[in-house]
């Protein structure tokens, strides 16, 4: 496993080892961080209206193309 600590040194290890795709499986903090560097994302929701404490960051105010949805 490599451990790294910030989305800076992710990047460098990605450009250092030739890596095209990245896939980022994280908290709420670790989806924060790394918006602002992805050229895309796949999102997945659940319909659910329960109680929770941690929810996905605010990302409208960047500009996304939805390519594809589809409702299971």
């Amino acid at each position: 496993a490599q451990v790294l600590h910030d989305m800076e040194g992710v990047i460098q290890y990605c450009e250092r080892k030739e890596i095209d795709l990245v896939y980022l499986v994280g908290g709420a903090q670790i989806y924060e961080l790394s918006l602002p560097y992805l050229s895309e994302f796949l999102c997945s929701s659940v319909d659910y209206d329960g109680p929770a404490d941690t929810y996905f960051p605010k990302f409208e105010h960047l500009e996304w193309e939805t390519v594809r949805e589809e409702v299971h």
